[in-house]
């Protein structure tokens, strides 16, 4: 039964690589059952000159903007992320209050990158309690201009699950 529910989530990953969308919101699972142990998941974002759908207009991407939410079930561990493009950085955003439904930080966090593929890193603090936390990502890549913020090509895909 384990390597069936392996084998079924690397394929909705495979599907869902590469995929372009204007955001992610998958519910993903970080951790294991049978362990509190700190884990990670390892994101690569792209953000490409292009339009975000079929007969949108041509964006040049200026930055990614990333926050989550952490979603029940409701353990002491706490989820948290950093972007990351080359030597630049951000802040890292911490979801105090797990199982809310709401995202956070409300207004995102951003990398201001330009185009190319961003590294996110979501990571799950180490606990006493055993299992998984549960979260869902939500991700842009916008371009600043007078219009407002106009979305760009993107794509993505999982590299580390654990």
């Amino acid at each position: 039964m384990k390597l069936y529910n392996q084998l079924m989530t690397a394929l909705f990953f495979t599907l869902v690589s590469g995929t372009v969308f204007a955001h992610g919101e998958t519910p993903q699972t970080i951790g294991r059952s049978t362990t509190g142990a700190l884990a990670t998941d390892i994101w690569a974002i792209t953000c490409s000159k292009g339009p975000e759908k079929p007969g949108a207009p041509i964006v040049t991407p200026t930055r990614l903007v990333f926050h989550l939410m952490d979603i029940a079930p409701i353990h002491p561990a706490k989820i948290s992320f950093q972007i990351i493009k080359g030597t630049l950085k951000s802040a890292v955003y911490t979801d105090l209050k797990d199982g809310d439904a709401i995202y956070g930080p409300a207004g995102f966090v951003s990398l201001r990158g330009g185009a190319g593929t961003y590294v996110v890193k979501v990571t799950k603090s180490a606990s006493t309690v055993k299992g998984v936390e549960k979260y869902i990502p939500q991700f842009h890549c916008w371009s600043d201009s007078s219009t407002g913020k106009n979305h760009s090509l993107i794509s993505w895909r999982l590299i580390q699950n654990q």
